[in-house]
Formats: structure tokens, sequence, C-alpha cells
């Protein structure tokens, strides 16, 4: 495991995979101070981001058009799918961020409305499934769904055309009218999808294919250079790593030598939470139990999205929802304790009911039954599994950020007011499942978990910090062993030393 003071390890140099992707963070900070350019180093085109984006989707319509066989296509088509789908968001919009399409709209009476952008991808939908129910059958040979699929590679090569006969005109009047294009990336369009788990699958098969289909310019570069240049410090020391990943080792140096990704003989993403110092110790953030807890559940739906087969894919899901459904007590409550939505009812008239807190842990129950059935099936394929996934982490996803849209301003405010923090976690919510045989699985499971994925903080620290000050010195004592066991021997020592959690005393455990 990687030492969350150094951030996350660059994935190994491989050929691209489309299960290798990331954890997201839910927060978008504000668009941070332009750096002035180098004259010397190429300027960076941010807009890239958005058209480029359409010569990956060409690229990898090139390497479905080429496959010798049904198991190549399935895999490329399965890339080409994910891409667009993630490329469109950026472009349609989330229910928290509004995408390229509704700038469009704003700023040009109406104009991708007028146009049928949107509609346009609606349109396609169509033909997408027909393409991939004519590729996902058993029986289908490769005669067979070529046909189906040049039908849709003209329509949406027409789509694609289409949306660059609206967007290229504006984004130059923008530019003429010095309309700043970082920020707006940065705060209107990019926030739809870079803080989603498969963000790094995006920027890896972006790089790859970009490289693979250069025709004659230097689009990889151009690609990179603006996803350089719109993102903070820490976020791009998490995407350097599928960058790398994406390219060959010899295109990645000549674009670090021209555009300066990465600090000569020091990685970037070392520089992004640099050490701490043994001596200083860490100050105590009760309610990490909490919100790290969803960043364990973002980590564990990240590794499911990289399972490299069926039965690791049924592992690491049973792991995530017997995980969440421990948080999920913390939360709920239980007929001996309240739990953390009956706090926020008592302190903020009633805020968790009327925002339905409750209601959506009901509502996901479906999606979580329809894939524990599914992982019970042993016909299922990865592929077949992975579109069930899918369904159930992108409203996990929602539901975690609704959750904390809701839970961090009244941590906030509870704190402003003086609210003693520590003794709700223990009088009304770890009490739901301290005692359960399972709390040593919640701690060892959260404890690899954020140590795994720590996003260039020190999460694992964190939460582990606010569990020791938080549980009783008996409860302590019998959670330790469990501590160890999640943490690397590295990450464990660092942490004590900070937080001074284990007293290195066997007499600690005496009757535990």
């Amino acid at each position: 495991m990687g030492n969350c003071c150094t951030g996350p390890k660059p994935p190994p140099q491989t050929s691209p995979d489309a299960n290798k992707q990331q954890p997201q963070p839910v927060y978008t900070p504000p668009p941070p101070q332009a750096q002035p350019e180098d004259p010397n180093k190429p300027r960076a085109q941010v807009f890239a981001i958005m058209r480029n984006g359409h010569e990956v989707i060409r690229g990898l319509m090139k390497d479905c058009e080429v496959a010798p066989d049904m198991s190549t296509f399935r895999r490329a088509l399965a890339i080409l799918m994910r891409w667009q789908e993630l490329h469109a968001m950026s472009e349609d919009g989330t229910p928290f961020c509004k995408g390229f399409f509704a700038v469009l709209n704003e700023r040009f009476e109406n104009l991708a409305h007028q146009k049928g952008l949107l509609a346009a991808h609606r349109d396609l939908h169509a033909l997408e499934t027909k393409l991939i129910q004519t590729a996902a059958a058993p029986s289908t040979t490769l005669d067979q769904v070529k046909p189906v699929y040049m039908e849709w590679q003209a329509a949406n090569e027409k789509h694609l055309k289409a949306e660059e006969d609206v967007m290229m005109p504006c984004v130059k009047k923008m530019m003429e009218g010095q309309v700043n294009l970082k920020e707006l990336l940065q705060m209107e369009i990019m926030p739809t999808i870079w803080d989603r788990p498969d963000f790094g699958f995006f920027v890896q098969h972006a790089a790859a294919t970009l490289e693979k289909y250069p025709d004659g310019q230097p689009r990889a570069r151009v690609w990179v250079h603006a996803l350089l240049a719109i993102s903070p410090a820490e976020r791009w020391a998490r995407y350097l790593p599928y960058v790398k990943a994406g390219l060959s080792p010899s295109l990645f140096k000549a674009i670090n030598d021209e555009i300066g990704m990465e600090a000569p003989g020091v990685p970037l993403w070392a520089k992004a939470d640099p050490a701490p110092k043994a001596t200083e110790k860490a100050k105590l953030m009760a309610f990490a139990i909490m919100r790290n807890g969803h960043e364990v559940i973002r980590g564990m739906m990240k590794d499911i999205l990289v399972a490299p087969d069926p039965q690791v894919f049924r592992e690491r899901v049973a792991v995530m929802l017997k995980w969440q459904e421990l948080h999920a007590l913390t939360e709920d409550g239980t007929k001996g304790c309240r739990g953390f939505f009956a706090v926020i009812n008592d302190k903020f008239d009633n805020k968790a009911s009327q925002a339905g807190l409750l209601v959506a842990h009901n509502k996901l129950h479906p999606l979580e039954e329809q894939l524990k059935m599914a992982c019970a099936d042993p016909r299922l394929r990865l592929g077949q599994l992975m579109t069930l996934y899918r369904q159930f982490m992108d409203a996990n996803e929602q539901h975690l950020k609704e959750e904390e849209g809701v839970m961090m301003p009244c941590v906030s405010k509870m704190a402003q007011d003086g609210v003693n923090l520590k003794e709700i976690l223990v009088t009304d919510v770890l009490p739901c499942i301290w005692d359960r045989r399972e709390f040593g699985f919640f701690v060892q499971a959260g404890a690899a978990t954020l140590e795994k994925y720590p996003e260039g903080m020190p999460r694992a620290r964190v939460f582990l910090h606010a569990i020791s000050k938080a549980l009783p010195p008996e409860r302590w004592a019998r959670a330790l062993p469990y501590v160890k066991a999640g943490l690397s021997p590295a990450l464990y020592k660092i942490v004590n030393a900070e937080t001074d959690f284990d007293p290195n005393s066997p007499a600690s455990f005496d009757g535990a």
C-alpha cells in the first residue's frame, strides 16, 4: 500500500485498461489564480479538452473498425462507449454542474437548444442500444456486428461534426471577448466528470488514443496540456499517473520536456502532500468518521471498477455492500442508538427528514438487491456485472453527495456553536455499530481503503484518529489490532507518531 503522505503511486506502465479508474472527491475548489505563462513553452489551448475529445472518440471508433475478431471488438466498443458517455456528461451537464451546452445556451441565446445538441445525444441512444445488444449476444459474429456498428458510426460522426459546427465559432467568440475559458472549464464544465471514480480511465484513454492517432498533429500534448492548465495542483497530482499510464515513455518524456508536467527528479504527486514532521501532533477532526466514511465507500467502488475477473468483482461488491450497510446504520440509527440523522433532525428543525436522507437509503435498496442477485448468478460475465454495477455506482455517488450537502453545513454549524461533537459520536452515533461483531472489519477495511486512496490527503490518519478518541479505552484496545491489520507498517508508524493512538503496551490488550 502507498504512503498517505506521498499520495497515490502511479499505475504500472501497461496497456490502457477500460476498468482502471479512480476515486472521486466531492469538493470542487474555486479556480486558482492563473500562473504566468512561460514564453518558451507552448501555450495551453484549454478548450482542447472538449475539441480533442472528439478526436479521442474518432480514434476509438477506428479501433472498433479495424478489430480483427469479436473479442477485440467487444473490448474496443466497451472503451469507446464508456469514454463517449463521460464526454457527453461534460456537455449535457449533471444535477451538480451546468455542462457545456448550458454554457452555450446562456451565452449565445439558447443556441445549443436551438441546434438540437442535447436532443442529438438522445437520438443516438437507440442506435447505441441496438449496437450494444448485438455485440453482447454470444452468437454474434464480426460480420454480423459490423453493419450495425457502421450504421451507428456514421450517425455518430454526423453528430460530432454538427457539434463542432456550433462549438468552435462560439469558443472563438468567447476568446475574442476575453472570456476566461479556463475558469469556465473549471467551474461549469469539468466538474461534471472530474470527481468521478472513472475519470482516471477518461484521462488514460484520451492520452493513449491521441498518441495512437495523431494525424500529423501534437494532439496528445495539446489535450494533456489543457488538462494540466485547468487542474489545481492537488488534482493534477492525481491525474498525472494516468497520463503516464496512457502515454508511451518516449512521448511522456517529450511532452514533459515541452510543458513541464513533472519536476525533474521529483514526481509531482510526491509534492502534493508533504510528509508531516513526526513531532507535530495532528488536530482531532471527530466527524471524519462520518465524512471520510464516504471516501471509504468511494475507494471500494473504485476497487470494484478495476476487478480483473467475475470472482474478484463479487468479492469486492460483498465487501463494499457490507461496509456501507454498517456506515448506514450509524446514520439511520438502531433500536438502541439514535444515529446521525436523528441528531440532525433534533438540532436543525427536522432537516434530515425534510431532505429525504433516510428515504434515499430506501431508494438505493432495490439497486443493491439487483446487484446482489447478479453476483449470485454464476452465468453472468464481468461485462454484464459491470453494466449493472455502474447503475448502482452512479446512484450511490449521487446519494453520497446529497448527504454531504446536508451533513457538512450542519457539522460546521455545530462546531461553530461549540457543540461537543465527540460526545455526539460516543452517545448517539458509534454505539449503533461498535458492539457488532463486524466492527473489526469496519475498522480494518476503512483503514486499508483510505491508505490505498488518500487523494493527496492523510485520510487514513484522520479517520483513525477520530475513532481512537471516540472509543472508550477498552473498546479501542479491541479495535487496535484491526487498525494494524489494515495499515501498512510504514503508515501505521507515521499515524501513531502523529496521534499517539498506540500505547505500545501489551497490558492495554489484557482482558480485551
